[in-house]
Parts: structure tokens; sequence; C-alpha cells
């Protein structure tokens, strides 16, 4: 009798064991999977700013938390942020409504160059027809993990 005691306690220690192995695990894939669609949102978020902002001929109206372009098409395109929304706007006459395009994000800026002299030089606020590229700038996130993405775009159809 004793022996089967013995016995039953282990098994059921062995068993707690393998249990908190197996939550701790679970618990942590959810964790990554969760920081891996941050991720995922940020970057559809900024390759889709970034394209636009390639191909875009002027820039309409710029601020340090919003853009409006003209892309190749001739369409004016907007980018703003909107209580954790990237919004972008076609061809819409203000600051509200588009389609959200990035979702988590929690902070979105531009800066402005110009080449003086062949020198790159920033330029805040921005005189709109020296603006040749964009520096952008995004923030996505939850409780608990954030992360920021940079990038520039050299604006290619700029009369």
């Amino acid at each position: 009798m004793p022996e089967a005691l013995v016995a039953l306690i282990l098994g059921l220690t062995i068993l707690v064991g393998v249990y908190k192995v197996l939550s701790g695990g679970i618990m942590t894939q959810t964790t990554v999977l969760a920081q891996q669609e941050i991720n995922r949102k940020a970057q559809v978020g900024m390759d889709e700013m970034v394209r636009i902002l390639r191909g875009a001929g002027q820039i309409q109206d710029a601020g340090t938390n919003r853009i409006t372009v003209t892309d190749q098409d001739g369409n004016s395109v907007r980018f703003y942020l909107s209580g954790g929304q990237l919004m972008k706007v076609v061809n819409g006459s203000n600051y509200s409504g588009g389609q959200s395009i990035a979702s988590d994000i929690t902070n979105l800026s531009f800066i402005y160059y110009y080449l003086n002299a062949g020198a790159r030089q920033q330029q805040q606020p921005p005189n709109l027809s020296q603006v040749n590229e964009v520096g952008l700038q995004l923030t996505a996130g939850q409780t608990g993990y954030v992360i920021t993405l940079s990038s520039a775009a050299r604006m290619r159809n700029k009369p």
C-alpha cells in the first residue's frame, strides 16, 4: 500500500510538471503570434506609404503626422493617424473617413528633405515645392510590445 501511494504522488508530480511546461509553451506561442501580427500590420502600412510616396508627383499638404500627395495617376492620396488606425484617403477633401491600412499604430511622423547644392537637408515645416524626399517613422504596439519602423521615400515623379 505505501508503494502505491508513493507511485501515485510521483505520477501526479510528473503530470503537474508536464502541464506547466506545456501551458508555458502555449502562452509563449500566443505572445509571439500577437507580436508577429503587430509587425505584419506595421510593415503593410509602411510599405503602402513608401510605394505611394515614391510614385508621387507633388506634395499637396504636409505636416509632422500627415501628408497628402498627388500619385502617379493624378489621384490625391492622404495618409494620417486616427484612433490607432493608419488611414488612407484617395481623392477625399478632409482628414476623415478613408480606408484603414494598419491598426495598433501609436505614432506616425514624417520628416521632409530637399537637396541644397547636392547636400540633403531637413526642412520642417517644409517648403512643398522643394521637398524631394520624405522620411517616415511608424510605431505600432500593444501593452508590453512596441515596434518602430523607419524608412525614406525619394519622390521619383517630382516635376
